[in-house]
């Protein structure tokens, strides 16, 4: 760094010098910032026992050796009362399933997910991994894809592009999900097919509006049953990409930014307290020819604290040069 006549600091005024700001930064949700999973698969060295709570969903095949496949959401299938399950471990899996997201989501005083106006006891949940959220799924920015039995595809979304003042619960703000498209926007205003919880990174759908209005026959409720519904979810999901509907999806990341303006005035730093810019004992000018001419070039700027201790060191794209001549004002940002 460039001095000036010796002084190697230079104070910072917070007033005039110093700038905050805060901004959301979206970036999509999946592996490598991806916003469309077009495939998804699932591991077959899941264990038995694990699978019937959930289904670890991954972005290439566990088995690749080219690729390192990374989890990118879980599947699982939970019912209030253990019904569409077989008991394991003296529990039944849907209810503990069902049991977990409801301690998540819902307030103590709620035993039951209410869908429209409707309390289901059982629920297919969609769970990303919180390093994947960042701060929070993208309201409006995610949709799903599934195939019908019928051959037709689905389409979900969350209704925040209708929702001027979402309702807050537990775990943050909340979205019906409806039908419709990111880009055509909600088909229909009074069904609804489950609950997005974006700040969680959860989304809760309800077995009998799919099963009824997308044919995706995941509702099995039967007693002391294997009924496999988180699976039978996931196929369907499955299908769809084949067919080319991926599952699009972003995130929201709120990042504050401190900007320093540090301004070089063209009196200031034009000399460098590099040992190879002086010569001789006494300190002389390596280079006669900067003798009341200076030059020096300016790389990299040091914040420091009260006590002179290096915090953050900003590096300029390319050298920039300095003489009695010019000035310059450099901008450091930090984000944090």
């Amino acid at each position: 760094m460039a001095v000036e006549n010796g002084q190697v600091y230079w104070n910072i005024d917070s007033t005039e010098d110093v700038v905050s700001d805060r901004q959301d930064i979206t970036s999509g949700l999946f592996s490598g910032e991806a916003g469309t999973l077009s495939s998804v698969f699932s591991s077959s060295t899941q264990t038995a026992s694990s699978g019937q709570y959930y289904i670890d969903v991954y972005n290439v095949l566990p088995t690749s050796t080219t690729t390192t496949p990374e989890v990118q959401f879980a599947i699982a299938y939970g019912h209030k009362y253990g019904s569409g399950s077989l008991i394991l471990n003296e529990q039944y899996p849907t209810r503990a399933i069902y049991s977990q997201y409801k301690n998540i989501l819902l307030e103590p005083t709620d035993e039951y997910f209410t869908i429209g106006s409707v309390n289901k006891a059982h629920i297919i949940a969609i769970s990303f991994n919180l390093a994947q959220i960042k701060q929070t799924l993208d309201p409006g920015n995610w949709q799903i894809a599934l195939s019908g039995s019928t051959g037709k595809t689905y389409h979900l979304i969350d209704d925040s592009g209708q929702t001027i003042t979402p309702t807050t619960g537990k775990s943050g703000r909340v979205f019906n999900i409806v039908s419709g498209t990111i880009a055509a926007g909600q088909y229909s205003t009074t069904t609804y097919y489950g609950l997005a919880y974006p700040d969680a990174g959860i989304l809760i759908l309800d077995p009998d509006q799919l099963s009824s209005g997308a044919n995706v026959p995941c509702n099995n409720s039967a007693s002391n049953t294997n009924a496999g519904n988180h699976y039978e979810f996931y196929h369907h999901m499955s299908q769809s990409m084949v067919a080319g509907n991926g599952f699009i999806a972003r995130n929201v990341e709120n990042i504050a930014s401190t900007h320093y303006f540090i301004r070089v005035k063209n009196a200031a730093f034009n000399f460098s307290n590099n040992p190879t810019f002086i010569t001789g004992s006494l300190g002389d000018l390596y280079h006669e020819s900067m003798i009341k001419n200076p030059t020096v070039y300016i790389t990299s700027v040091g914040l420091y604290n009260n006590n002179l201790e290096l915090l953050a060191v900003a590096k300029l794209s390319q050298p920039l040069k300095k003489t009695f001549a010019n000035e310059a004002l450099i901008r450091v940002k930090l984000d944090y």
